[in-house]
């Protein structure tokens, strides 16, 4: 938040769910807050919730789960199905998250050939052809990127793992979706 290294304060804990495939109910977890005064000395954003990789941001399906789904064959993935491995009930929410998947999958890739192409010196783009699937090609500039990482001295510090990324895009890419929830006021005829 603020670029710099110093002790970190846990601001709160807020709740948060979950949805079990098996059970299809709602499990409840406890997120963790961190608060940065410096950040919010200098007009920036001074709080962050701290989510487990398996979380997408704005819904209570796992990434893990949707990632699971997404690599299901063209055969394979039926709208019966995709529900299973999601444990979603509503068809429409299977469609719309692995829609949104793969804008994120598409962004991440983007973003990673951007950086890339940016540091030549650190190692080529990986080769893919037209047939090569999104995700398949995501991973492929992933361990591109961790190379050159790598090649650049930074192999102790941290590179955010691929999951991360995902989730980042998913969640700019379903904060901006209208919400489908019913309003109360009257539809015009």
């Amino acid at each position: 938040m603020c670029e710099t290294v110093h002790p970190g304060r846990i601001n709160g804990y807020v709740n948060r769910n979950y949805r079990d495939r098996d059970t299809r109910e709602n499990i409840p977890i406890i997120i963790p807050v961190i608060f940065c005064s410096w950040a919010q000395e200098q007009g920036k954003q001074y709080t962050k919730r701290l989510l487990p990789e398996f979380l997408i941001p704005p819904s209570v399906i796992r990434l893990d789960y949707l990632l699971e789904a997404a690599e299901l064959s063209a055969e394979e993935r039926t709208t019966e199905r995709v529900c299973e491995i999601l444990g979603c009930i509503d068809p429409r929410t299977a469609g719309r998250l692995l829609a949104a998947l793969n804008d994120a999958v598409n962004y991440v890739a983007l973003e990673l050939s951007q950086r890339r192409s940016s540091t030549p010196e650190l190692g080529d783009l990986p080769r893919s052809d037209p047939d090569t699937a999104s995700f398949e090609h995501l991973q492929m500039l992933y361990l591109a990127e961790l190379t050159a990482q790598e090649r650049a001295g930074r192999a102790t510090a941290p590179f955010a793992a691929l999951e991360s990324f995902l989730q980042a895009a998913l969640w700019k890419l379903l904060q901006k979706e209208p919400s489908c929830c019913v309003s109360l006021a009257g539809c015009p005829p």
